[in-house]
């Protein structure tokens, strides 16, 4: 069953409609965690791929980002080989850089990215979100910051 329903929604990735392949998006860590061995062996890199080329697009960037920490929690150790793709993802989401030195709005689904991220992959995780610490406060003191330390 697994099988029939990851190959139609993976079939589906490159839709026109962007309510459709957000749907879609949504669906990833549901399927993951139903069988995460499985979706591992033969979803999870076709998953990835297409988060990374959804967190392009400015709309689909708060459903990716929730979406890749909600895989960070279901897949566990099993994403360690991509987890310097997903945490350059969450700096570029956080807006982390030489020129962003000024107080901007975060995306509270970043925050809540890198603390699924923590929880689903543990101590490896841990150590470079450290890094991420000055980014995560340059929106100030917000609600969505406090849940995500």
């Amino acid at each position: 069953m697994l099988l029939q329903v990851c190959i139609a929604v993976l079939t589906m990735r490159d839709h026109k409609s962007k309510t459709i392949r957000s749907s879609l998006i949504k669906l990833f860590p549901r399927l993951s965690a139903y069988c995460p061995e499985a979706y591992a062996r033969f979803y999870l890199d076709a998953t990835i791929d297409m988060l990374v080329k959804c967190m392009k697009q400015e709309d689909l960037k708060a459903v990716s980002l929730s979406t890749i920490g909600k895989l960070c929690k279901s897949m566990g150790d099993n994403l360690s080989t991509r987890v310097d793709e997903l945490l350059q993802l969450v700096r570029e989401a956080l807006s982390c850089g030489p020129c962003k030195t000024k107080r901007t709005k975060i995306q509270p689904e970043a925050l809540a990215c890198v603390a699924d991220m923590v929880c689903g992959l543990g101590e490896p995780v841990y150590n470079r979100v450290l890094d991420l610490l000055e980014c995560m406060f340059q929106g100030g003191l917000t609600p969505e910051l406090i849940d995500a330390l």
